[in-house]
């Protein structure tokens, strides 16, 4: 599925550095209620590098700036600040972001530098624990602090684990011979013509993150790029339009491997 997928690549390191620099564009206006609610945030805001990459998040973690690397890391990955809760029509503070951001600059400081100190000791599961408990952040669910264990690691220890990540973790299980493991961690089926893998509730989220991350480092210790680049590389691009519709797409790939092999 994805092992093979890379030892067929062409130009495969090149792709997957474009694919870990590719540059997120925002656009400010379309913060303007949150600035208006939250001063801190709005400061943060005008600091940003536009457009804004992975290593700008890095930075703003490394040189202490938490509360801004936060602020980054959200933008950065598309927090929902627009679209309010369902059931709360034209209620913009009911969206994650503002949900979040609710939560306060020193409040937020304190939880990430409290999972800094977690993953400095290399106890990553506590402190994936810890987010999903009591350092929990409003409106934050794994895909968005899985961003921040990334962004607060070192690019392999920590990896960000959205909807992607789920199918490349059952890829990666499938290849390595763990059928078993892989039908524990995720559900598959096809809804509306489209595969989907969710990872199942009642299993140790902490442990098949680790899981995860294992595989993913296994997967490249062959390779001169770490995981961080590969989880960025195999993210791909939206399916929409003939030309994203390929195997030159690692979404289309993943998921076409996925129903070839369990002929759905």
């Amino acid at each position: 599925m994805i092992l093979d997928y890379l030892e067929q690549c062409q130009d495969l390191n090149n792709r997957v550095n474009e694919a870990y620099e590719h540059p997120y564009n925002f656009i400010p206006a379309h913060y303007a209620f949150l600035s208006g609610a939250f001063p801190d945030f709005a400061t943060a805001l005008q600091d940003l590098p536009n457009p804004l990459n992975r290593d700008n998040v890095f930075n703003f973690f490394a040189n202490g700036d938490v509360y801004k690397g936060f602020v980054a890391a959200m933008i950065w990955g598309g927090l929902n600040f627009g679209m309010p809760s369902r059931g709360h029509a034209g209620d913009k503070t009911t969206t994650d972001f503002y949900r979040a951001l609710s939560t306060g600059r020193d409040e937020i400081t304190a939880r990430l530098n409290n999972v800094k100190a977690l993953l400095s000791n290399n106890n990553v599961a506590t402190a994936y624990q810890y987010l999903e408990n009591e350092g929990h952040i409003n409106g934050i669910g794994q895909s968005y602090f899985t961003k921040l264990l990334y962004f607060l690691g070192d690019k392999s220890s920590t990896l960000i684990k959205d909807r992607w990540g789920d199918v490349m973790h059952y890829c990666l299980l499938i290849d390595r011979g763990e059928e078993e493991i892989a039908n524990n961690c995720y559900s598959v089926s096809r809804v509306q013509g489209k595969i989907e893998v969710k990872q199942r509730f009642g299993n140790n989220r902490a442990q098949v993150y680790l899981n995860y991350v294992s595989a993913m480092n296994d997967a490249v210790a062959s390779y001169d790029f770490d995981a961080g680049h590969l989880e960025a590389f195999l993210f791909g691009k939206p399916m929409r339009g003939r030309n994203s519709i390929t195997d030159e797409n690692p979404r289309f790939h993943m998921l076409t491997s996925i129903g070839q092999h369990l002929h759905i």
